[in-house]
């Protein structure tokens, strides 16, 4: 991975915001398909204070963003090991799960718990903040209710074990994102190369091989991903759910993948295996090293074209960018045209409310565009 330390960008506009009255706290841009920044200081890798402005608060190496329940925008601080919301009613960011600092729990209040680079973020049904813990190798949950973090999955171990018994028992290695279905969740567990499942307090593998990285369709443990893996692995191949399937950015092999929970088989919605910024057809179209896709309400598919320093979207068969220039790396673009932007290798992308959010992971902000 590129150095985090960057120099601080000179001569940045951010203009052309507005105010959201769907997503509180949150300036984006008031005309459709321009791009604002929303929360960080560009170029800026430092940790904030708390109950600040937005524009005013340090991320470092922010990944990822979730759009809770109550309107409040939390982001995956990751190399500051916290999460952060920006809060609906007061429009300020305060930090909501980790003390800042590296480590491994303990369980109990959740600013309290010290974490170790927290990659990606969702809510249950019951309004509950869940988390892939990456290098803690553990899967956490947090009632935002009581404040309080519980351990989910995990032993804390980098390894592949547990299939059929408590997910508590199971080892995991560096799993990447968390989504729900009901009563039942799943992860990516990326340095294992396979998506796993909880369900009625049970752990299973229902998809790819354990520890086997390949680029192979079709059904459960036929299937191969190709996720990274090392120590200095960078934290990719998440996931989304939507309509009863799961959506998988296959990082290493720089497709996207899916995955229909009714047959647990397993096919290609886009992307060649080659890595590349090629769009138009889906099954022409290239990624590289994808690290997150998203789903919106309406179906069409965002993808964080991680090494692209892109933004892709994947509607009707087809693949073209919605924000971002493919193959430039810097900060530029607020207030114009989404697709003049420029960004440093975004990680995370976000849809609600008719706002695309998108975690500019190496400028170290949220920016957001305004479908």
């Amino acid at each position: 991975m590129r150095n985090a330390l960057l120099l601080a960008l000179s001569g940045v506009i951010v203009a052309g915001c507005g105010k959201s009255e769907d997503t509180a706290g949150a300036d984006v841009c008031a005309t459709p398909g321009t791009i604002c920044t929303i929360a960080g200081m560009a170029g800026v890798a430092t940790r904030g204070d708390e109950n600040v402005d937005p524009l005013q608060t340090g991320l470092y190496l922010v990944q990822d963003m979730t759009v809770g329940p109550n309107g409040s925008i939390y982001m995956m601080d990751w190399n500051n090991h916290r999460i952060r919301e920006l809060h609906a009613d007061t429009g300020l960011v305060n930090t909501v799960v980790g003390v800042g600092e590296l480590g491994d729990g303990p369980e109990g209040p959740a600013l309290d718990a010290l974490l170790n680079h927290p990659t990606q973020c969702s809510f249950d049904d019951a309004g509950n903040l869940w988390f892939a813990a990456w290098h803690n190798s553990r899967i956490d949950k947090v009632d935002l209710t009581t404040g309080m973090l519980s351990y989910e999955a995990g032993t804390g171990g980098r390894a592949f074990s547990g299939d059929g018994g408590d997910p508590m028992l199971a080892d995991l290695d560096l799993p990447s994102a968390v989504v729900h279905d009901g009563d039942r969740y799943f992860f990516s567990d990326q340095a294992n190369q396979v998506i796993r499942m909880v369900e009625n307090g049970v752990i299973t593998t229902i998809a790819g091989v354990a520890k086997t990285p390949g680029y192979v369709d079709g059904a459960g443990a036929t299937a191969q991903f190709n996720g990274s893996v090392s120590q200095s692995a960078p934290p990719t191949s998440r996931i989304d759910f939507f309509d009863g399937k799961i959506y998988v950015a296959d990082s290493g092999n720089h497709a996207i993948r899916v995955i229909d929970t009714a047959t647990w088989e397993v096919s290609t919605l886009a992307g060649t295996g080659v890595a590349g910024d090629a769009i138009g057809a889906a099954d022409q179209a290239q990624f590289y090293s994808p690290s997150d896709v998203e789903v919106a309400e309406d179906g069409t598919v965002y993808v964080a074209d991680t090494l692209n320093s892109c933004v892709k979207r994947i509607k009707d068969g087809q693949v073209d960018v919605v924000a971002g220039v493919c193959g430039e790396y810097g900060y530029e673009g607020d207030g114009v045209a989404a697709t003049s932007a420029i960004f440093d290798q975004p990680y995370g992308v976000e849809t609600a409310n008719g706002i695309l959010y998108i975690a500019d992971t190496y400028n170290h902000v949220v920016r957001a565009v305004t479908l």
